[in-house]
């Protein structure tokens, strides 16, 4: 989320602003990588609503490396 932040920070330097299909496209992305397996399922239960299903399997936060 840092990445996502320090990136909005930037835009709005430059007098720009996120756009919510980018949101959605970080969102997107972090959910397959840190919880492989889950779903992300768009227009549900309605139009711009989202639902996640998320893999139980993987805890977070990860475990720290030793």
């Amino acid at each position: 989320m840092e990445a996502l932040q320090r990136r909005i920070s930037e835009d709005r330097e430059k007098g720009r602003y996120i756009q919510p299909q980018e949101i959605e496209d970080y969102l997107f992305d972090f959910f397959q990588r840190e919880f492989p397996g889950s779903e992300v399922m768009q227009n549900t239960p309605a139009e711009g609503c989202v639902t996640l299903r998320l893999e139980t399997e993987r805890m977070w936060p990860p475990a720290a490396s030793s």
